[in-house]
């Protein structure tokens, strides 16, 4: 059943603009760089806690790619992103 504000109920335009957001877990996996730059909102070249709360697949997965423990994540640690999803979303 379709409710009221569900995604079923999403406007062809609307799915396209989601479909395209860097952010998208298609998108996350096809160009990760992309994705950090779109987080990374000071432009320091990491990204904190905060900062990924804008994506709840990259907020999720923040301990696991922190594989240093500073609590912030470099574009090398992000890069393991991609392959941690594939397994989530494998079939």
């Amino acid at each position: 059943p379709c409710t009221p504000g569900s995604r079923q109920e999403r406007s062809s335009d609307e799915d396209k603009v989601y479909k395209t957001s860097p952010l998208h877990v298609a998108n996350l996996q096809e160009n990760p760089r992309r994705a950090f730059e779109t987080l990374d909102a000071n432009r320091d070249g990491y990204l904190t806690g905060d900062e990924t709360a804008a994506s709840r697949t990259v907020h999720l997965h923040f301990g696991v790619l922190d594989t240093d423990r500073d609590r912030r994540v470099s574009i090398v640690e992000f890069h393991r992103l991609p392959g941690m999803l594939e397994d989530v979303y494998a079939e």
